[in-house]
């Protein structure tokens, strides 16, 4: 399950609710869950999309304001939660997904987006979420419906997509670690564990201290210093593995077992990146 744009107009429904089942740390392909919902070239309801959730093990909900504060406030208690919230935007026309807010900007992701990962101000997203019945009259005070996605089972390891880390992966140089995102979260299960899992007895860094400490040996590895492109992609491995890691909050072991299995991840992609080069 990577993270990557719609192909057509229609399909952002359950490209929204992969995106909030992520946020939940709950793997689900797009295919699955349009086919779960019955979705078609007309789109996808929140009906349509609550059954597709419920076969996820979450329950979507509805919850309708007409006042814009008060949408706010309650977007933002689900969010302080860890509950995503799916946003049906432009006069119902188009899903996007809310996973963060910090001082009032919302880290949205949204399939239509060339990144995928926005940064929208509340004064905007407002304006987005705002469904104006009769729009071409003035009658009508506008909707504001929004769709928190919440898991019956609260166990799993959840990413945390800050506004920094959005605005990271927004970066053109880091879209490869988006379109790559499962991969990633794969390789960083198989080395590291979540914070507080027995951690502290067993000898465990942070990623930080761990790919601070390790990065140069590793890259050794690779070759000295004149094998320009292959040592660059190598570092870029090394920094998307460090920062999937602090996303879903692990720690990584000290051993040096550790360290050996970077060192088979970081020859996995570089053998796969020369496949495709």
């Amino acid at each position: 399950m990577s993270i990557y744009t719609q192909p057509n107009s229609w399909l952002c429904g359950p490209f929204a609710l992969k995106h909030a089942l992520l946020a939940v740390g709950i793997r689900a392909d797009e295919s699955s869950l349009a086919r779960i919902a019955g979705t078609n070239e007309h789109g996808t309801d929140e009906s349509e999309l609550e059954r597709a959730a419920d076969r996820f093990g979450c329950a979507l909900g509805t919850v309708r304001r007409r006042d814009p504060d008060a949408a706010r406030r309650v977007l933002n208690e689900h969010l302080a939660r860890g509950v995503p919230v799916l946003l049906c935007i432009e006069q119902w026309d188009h899903w996007v997904t809310a996973v963060c807010v910090e001082d009032d900007t919302y880290v949205v992701l949204d399939s239509r987006h060339p990144a995928v990962f926005r940064i929208i101000p509340w004064e905007f997203l407002r304006e987005l979420l705002a469904y104006r019945p009769g729009r071409r009259s003035r009658g009508g005070a506008p909707i504001y419906d929004l769709h928190p996605v919440v898991p019956r089972n609260k166990s799993h390891t959840r990413p945390r997509f800050t506004v920094e880390r959005a605005r990271f992966l927004q970066e053109w140089e880091n879209r490869p670690l988006v379109a790559d995102w499962d991969r990633y979260v794969d390789d960083t299960a198989n080395v590291c564990r979540p914070v507080g899992f027995d951690n502290g007895a067993s000898g465990y860094l942070s990623p930080g201290e761990f790919f601070g400490r390790h990065e140069p040996a590793l890259l050794d590895t690779v070759g000295d210093s004149q094998s320009g492109v292959r040592r660059s992609k190598a570092r870029t491995v090394l920094r998307g593995l460090r920062f999937v890691a602090d996303t879903y909050g692990l720690d990584v072991p000290a051993a040096d077992a550790a360290v050996d299995r970077v060192r088979e991840i970081l020859a996995r992609h570089l053998a796969a990146h020369a496949r495709k080069t």
